[in-house]
């Protein structure tokens, strides 16, 4: 879908407080790297991570989210009380229920005639989050949104290092659960209105979306652990990324030279 009267009035992130380098990671799994000749410093050199950010294991993702959202409210000056809606799009959560955006919501001190809820999907979840405030806005149902996302992944590193430490892991086992420890720690917001509230915004003209749900347990996660097929899904993402910038370059009438 196209907009027309929808911008971003700002985006912001914060980091982690704590820093953990992938050779630290490797350090630890040494006793299963040299049991199965593993050499070297796979998260570098096949991933290309140095390190990634994470918190405290006790950290809620909303406490992420509510410091990402804190900072591009700051920034902006956009006022509480106009907000119409506000999106979390965390993969990790809270609570399975209340809803992770009630809690963040509360945390802000937003007033009760905005909306809020929490959109999953995935890494692409907060694009969603996006699209479904640029709709509203765009209609005229109402003028801000906030969208945000907070992250924690020390659960999931911790747990997935402590089976991959385990005498009997096999090598198979050792790759379906490598993908998990790329995953970082952060949080990040964004404020998007109509544009002719914000004419210096960064107009959102819209977006374009293709799916493969065929592919959709390549990956499957929860709360300590993720299996991935990173072969098989690096193969059909780049495909699917392929097809959905041919159906971008449509819709919005993109030419490659002038990109």
């Amino acid at each position: 879908m196209r907009f027309e009267h929808v911008a971003i009035a700002g985006i912001t992130h914060v980091e982690a407080p704590h820093r953990l380098t992938s050779a630290e990671i490797c350090e630890r799994l040494q006793p299963t790297l040299q049991r199965l000749g593993i050499r070297g410093n796979l998260l570098e050199d096949v991933a290309g991570i140095n390190a990634r950010r994470v918190y405290d294991e006790d950290t809620p993702p909303s406490d992420a989210a509510t410091a990402a959202a804190e900072k591009v409210l700051a920034e902006t000056g956009i006022e509480r009380g106009k907000l119409g809606i506000l999106i979390n799009t965390s993969v990790c959560r809270d609570y399975l229920e209340p809803s992770t955006a009630s809690i963040i919501h509360g945390n802000l001190g937003l007033p009760d005639t905005c909306q809020n809820f929490d959109v999953g999907n995935a890494c692409l979840a907060f694009l969603n989050g996006m699209d479904i405030a640029a709709r509203m806005i765009e209609r005229g149902d109402i003028e801000y949104a906030l969208i945000v996302d907070g992250e924690n992944s020390r659960v999931i590193t911790e747990r997935t290092i402590e089976r991959m430490l385990r005498p009997d892991i096999t090598e198979a086992e050792f790759r379906g659960e490598f993908a998990s420890l790329t995953l970082g720690s952060g949080g990040a917001a964004m404020v998007m209105g109509r544009r002719d509230l914000i004419p210096e915004g960064h107009a959102y003209l819209g977006s374009v979306t293709r799916a493969a749900t065929q592919f959709s347990r390549l990956c499957r996660g929860n709360l300590d652990r993720m299996i991935t097929d990173t072969k098989t899904l690096l193969i059909e993402g780049l495909k699917l990324a392929g097809k959905t910038f041919q159906a971008a370059r449509s819709a919005f009438g993109w030419v490659i030279g002038e990109m």
